[in-house]
């Protein structure tokens, strides 16, 4: 994802700036994912600690790897 935000965006990056975007990118999806998990157990009861599991598995393969290699990115 971190290329494919520096060819969006026309940046040319060095291997540190890269890393960093990509960090960010990595960060960044896990506080939103996890913050909506958050509203989800919040506003549903029947979204217990249990359910945790199965939503992190399906975030996994629904946008992690999806997205991985979708893009033939590692």
């Amino acid at each position: 994802m971190a290329r494919r935000a520096e060819d969006f965006l026309e940046l040319n990056l060095s291997d540190e700036g890269g890393s960093r975007l990509a960090k960010t990118i990595h960060w960044g999806t896990g506080i939103v994912f996890g913050g909506l998990y958050a509203v989800l157990h919040d506003r549903f009861p029947f979204v217990s600690k249990a359910a945790g599991l199965p939503y992190g598995i399906a975030f996994s393969l629904l946008v992690d790897e999806s997205l991985r290699r979708r893009h033939n990115y590692e």
